[in-house]
């Protein structure tokens, strides 16, 4: 929406304001939406039950299960009573740095240094990139609108397998699509067929959509609930810092190498961040949390 938008919004004026502080302001009433939705989210049962409240974990775990029963029309088999107690305590006593959890924290720390800089460097800097080798930014933006509509329809098709495959595999797989189609945009130019950057560009963004996608569930499965949400938030900081300095190294980049050198790069930071979690990766699919 927000791409589409700033097809119609950016350049010109409306009603006596510039068209890219409209496209600033749309945004913000998202948060209104967000915060109508996260009020039907459910806690989980499992953080629940670690901190003591079994009567609210087992409250919304019965109404999951009533919900599954009527959508699946079955009934939800018996499960007996668990074999080891819960887990109670402060998360504090788990801590990030004491094996597994190293291991898995390292990597996904460099995991997010690298894939702020290819996932936002595409998401961010393609239109100026394609404005960098003579197509026009009107095209451009258009082009972006038309990219955009793949990461809402994208997710539909993932639902078809992202159960049946490892999660980090999706991770590594999305990271490398995206590096691929990167460097095939760097060769597209103005007399280039904009069916044909169109496509490409829709391999960028399947390929960063999938990645979103995938490690956002596979980092959440990587650390035990009673320290989850401070592992989660800790890893994923560091692509907020990352963020903080790769707006200025593509910058630097382009002007120093041109959009070629920029496609490398982004596309570079992908290879990265497949190779981190493709070979430090630890896998997820088919095992119970306790497992894993």
């Amino acid at each position: 929406m927000v791409s589409v938008l700033a097809w119609l919004l950016v350049p010109g004026k409306h009603l006596g304001i510039d068209g890219w502080r409209w496209l600033a302001f749309v945004p913000a009433v998202g948060a209104l939406l967000v915060w109508q939705v996260r009020r039907a989210l459910p806690e989980s049962p499992r953080w629940l039950e670690a901190r003591g409240r079994i009567i609210e974990a087992d409250q919304i775990t019965s109404k999951i299960e009533r919900r599954v029963a009527r959508d699946l029309r079955i009934q939800v088999p018996h499960i007996g009573a668990a074999t080891a107690a819960p887990t109670h305590g402060p998360a504090q006593a788990i801590s990030l740095w004491t094996p597994p959890y190293r291991r898995r924290t390292i990597v996904l720390i460099a995991f997010h240094v690298f894939q702020t800089i290819g996932y936002f460097g595409f998401a961010n800097w393609l239109p100026t990139l394609l404005v960098s080798q003579g197509i026009e930014l009107g095209k451009s933006l258009a082009y972006s609108a038309v990219v955009a509509l793949v990461p809402p329809a994208a997710p539909l098709v993932f639902g078809l397998f992202v159960d049946k495959v490892e999660r980090k595999w999706m991770v590594a797989g999305g990271a490398l699509l995206a590096a691929v189609a990167g460097l095939l945009l760097s060769r597209i130019t103005q007399h280039s067929d904009f069916a044909l950057f169109t496509v490409i560009g829709a391999g960028v963004a399947i390929g960063n959509s999938l990645m979103s996608l995938s490690y956002h569930t596979y980092q959440s499965e990587l650390f035990p609930t009673p320290m989850r949400a401070r592992a989660v938030g800790f890893v994923y900081s560091f692509s907020r810092l990352s963020a903080i300095f790769s707006g200025y190294i593509i910058a630097a980049t382009l002007d120093r190498a041109g959009s070629v050198g920029v496609f490398v790069l982004i596309s570079t930071a992908m290879v990265i961040v497949a190779l981190t979690v493709g070979l430090f990766g630890p896998r997820t699919r088919g095992l119970a949390l306790e497992q894993i």
